[in-house]
C-alpha cells in the first residue's frame, strides 16, 4: 500500500476516533463524583492545591494539567472532558506508531488503531474527565521509547530524555504506573542487559517521585482506616474475575448473562491458543506476541491476586488488549471484510450500550421530583449518606428543600480528599447519635439518598418508626433511588 494511502487511512481513523469520543462527551451529562473531584480541586490557589494533592491518594498530574487548562478554557463539563478526548485520540495514533515499529506490520498497526478507536471502554474513558486516557497514552509512549532504546539501540540523547520524561509523567499520573515500570525491569532482566542504562535514564524520575512519596505518604497512612477502601469490597470469585476482564475486550455489557461473558472470554482465549499452537507447529513462536500477552495479563493477574476486581486497577492493559485482538484477527482471518464483520460483532454491542447508558447522571430528574414534592408547610430535609456528594450538591442541586450530608469529621475539605474512598460499616450507636444531633424527629419528611458505603441510615430510620412511603429512580449512577420517609403521625 502506498505511503500516501496509509496516511489517509490513519487520518480517517483518527477523525473517526475523535468523532466517537466527542459524541460521547456531548451525551455524557452531569459530572460523576470523580470528575467533580478533579474539577473542584484543580481550581484552588496553587499553594492550597499542592497541599491538597499531598493528601490525595492518586498522584496529581491530571489535576495539574486541568489547572493549567482552565487558565485558557472555561471551567465547565465540556472543557473538563476535552483533554481526555485529546489524550484518547493521541492514544490511537500512538498505538499505531508503536505496533508498526515493534511488529513491522502496517496492516496490524492500522487494525490495532481501529480496534482501539472502537473500544467501548476507551471511548467511555475518553469522555470522562479523569486521567485514564492520559495514563494509557503515556503507557503506550513508554513502550514505544523503551523499545527504541533497548531493542532498536536508538540511544540518542533526545530518545533517552523522552523515555525518562514519559516515565516521570507516568509515575505522577496513577499508582498503577508501577506495572509499567516493573514491566520494563522484567524485560531487561530477560534480555540480561541494559539495566545500567535504564537506571541512568530513570534516575531523575525515580528521585522526583521518591521525594513526592516521602512528603505525601506520611499524610496518607492511617492504620485505623486500612481495609476500609471501596476496592476491598469488590466481588470475588471466577465470575467476578471474568466479568471484570471482559470490558477490556467488549466494553461494559451490563445486560450480558454469566454464560455469555464466559463464552466471549473463552473465545478470546481459544484464539490465543490457536495462534500459539500454529506458531509452535512451524517452530516460529512470535516472542513479541507472547510479550504482548504478558503486558495484557500482568496487571489483571496482580489485581486478581489481590482480589481487587475493578477495571481501574488494570486500565493500562486496555491498549494491549486491543493490540492482542488485532493480532488475533490479523493472524486468523486474512479477508479484510471478514475481519470487519468479526470486529463489528465484538465491539458494536458495547459501543451501542455506552451511548444508551448516557447520561449517567442527570440531576434534572432529581430536581424535578423534589420540586414536585416540595411542601412549604411541612418541614422537609434531603439527606445523603455519602458526605463527599456535597461537591455535586453545590453544583447541581436546585430545590428549596435543605440538604444535609452525613458527616462527623472536623475538616470537610481534608476528609473529602483523604477519605473519599472509605466504605466501612459505621456502628448503629454512631448513626443514632448523629440523628439525635440533627434533631431528626423535628422533621415531617425525609428524602434519603443512599449509597452502600456502610452508613445505613434507612435501617435506623425504620427502627425509629419512620415509614418509607415511596421510592423514586433518581438517575444517579451510584445512588439510583431516592426514598421518601415520613413520621407515622404525618402519614
Amino acid at each position: 500500500m502506498p505511503s500516501k494511502h496509509k496516511n489517509i487511512i490513519l487520518v480517517f481513523i483518527l477523525v473517526l476516533a475523535a468523532g466517537l469520543r466527542l459524541a460521547a462527551v456531548f451525551h455524557y451529562g452531569d459530572f460523576l463524583w470523580d470528575e467533580m473531584f478533579s474539577f473542584t480541586f484543580s481550581q484552588k490557589p496553587w499553594l492550597e492545591s499542592v497541599k491538597l494533592w499531598l493528601w490525595e491518594t492518586n498522584p496529581p498530574l491530571h489535576m495539574a494539567i486541568l489547572k493549567l487548562w482552565f487558565y485558557v478554557f472555561p471551567a465547565n463539563e465540556f472543557f473538563t472532558r476535552l483533554p481526555s478526548v485529546l489524550f484518547g485520540v493521541l492514544g490511537v495514533w500512538a498505538i499505531y506508531k508503536t505496533v508498526k515499529i515493534i511488529f513491522n506490520d502496517n496492516r496490524l498497526a492500522l487494525l490495532s488503531a481501529v480496534v482501539l478507536t472502537f473500544s467501548p471502554y476507551h471511548i467511555f474513558m475518553s469522555a470522562t474527565g479523569r486521567g485514564y486516557t492520559l495514563l494509557m497514552l503515556l503507557d503506550i509512549l513508554a513502550v514505544y521509547f523503551f523499545y527504541q532504546i533497548f531493542f532498536k539501540n536508538k540511544t540518542d540523547k533526545k530518545t533517552i530524555i523522552l523515555l525518562g520524561l514519559i516515565n516521570l509523567l507516568l509515575m505522577f499520573t496513577h499508582l498503577t504506573a508501577a506495572f509499567i515500570i516493573a514491566g520494563q525491569l522484567i524485560a531487561l532482566a530477560v534480555k540480561k542487559s541494559g539495566l545500567k542504562l535504564w537506571l541512568s535514564v530513570n534516575a531523575v524520575p525515580l528521585l522526583c517521585f521518591g521525594v513526592w512519596t516521602a512528603l505525601s505518604l506520611p499524610l496518607k497512612i492511617n492504620l485505623d482506616l486500612f481495609g476500609g477502601g471501596w476496592y476491598f469490597l469488590t466481588a470475588k470469585g471466577v465470575y467476578a474475575a471474568v466479568n471484570s476482564f471482559q470490558p477490556l475486550i467488549l466494553g461494559p455489557h451490563l445486560g450480558l448473562s454469566e454464560y455469555s461473558i464466559y463464552f466471549f472470554t473463552a473465545f478470546f482465549l481459544l484464539g490465543v491458543f490457536t495462534v500459539l499452537y500454529r506458531q509452535s507447529q512451524i517452530k516460529n513462536l512470535d516472542k513479541k506476541f507472547i510479550v504482548l500477552l504478558f503486558m495484557t495479563a500482568m496487571p489483571v493477574v496482580v489485581s486478581g491476586a489481590l482480589e481487587i476486581w475493578n477495571i481501574k486497577f488494570f486500565m493500562i492493559a486496555l491498549p494491549w488488549a486491543a493490540v492482542a485482538i488485532a493480532y488475533l484477527l490479523n493472524s486468523l482471518i486474512k479477508n479484510r471484510w471478514l475481519v470487519a464483520v468479526v470486529l463489528v460483532i465484538l465491539v458494536l454491542p458495547g459501543c451501542l450500550y455506552i451511548y444508551y447508558l448516557l447520561p449517567l447522571n442527570d440531576w434534572r430528574v432529581l430536581n424535578g421530583y423534589l420540586a414536585t414534592n416540595y411542601r412549604p408547610k411541612k418541614k422537609q430535609i434531603y439527606i445523603y449518606n455519602l458526605f463527599i456528594d456535597k461537591l455535586l450538591i453545590d453544583r447541581y442541586y436546585q430545590s428549596p428543600i435543605p440538604t444535609l450530608p452525613y458527616f462527623t469529621g472536623a475538616d470537610w475539605e481534608r476528609d473529602v480528599i483523604s477519605k473519599n474512598f472509605l466504605r466501612f460499616k459505621h456502628p448503629s450507636e454512631e448513626l443514632n447519635q448523629w440523628l439525635d444531633n440533627q434533631h431528626i424527629e423535628n422533621y415531617d419528611e425525609i428524602f434519603l439518598s443512599e449509597e452502600k458505603c456502610g452508613i445505613d441510615l434507612s435501617a435506623e430510620l425504620n427502627a425509629r418508626g419512620w415509614l418509607m412511603k415511596k421510592s423514586f429512580y433518581a438517575h444517579q449512577l451510584d445512588r439510583k433511588k431516592l426514598y421518601l420517609y415520613v413520621r407515622p403521625e404525618t402519614n
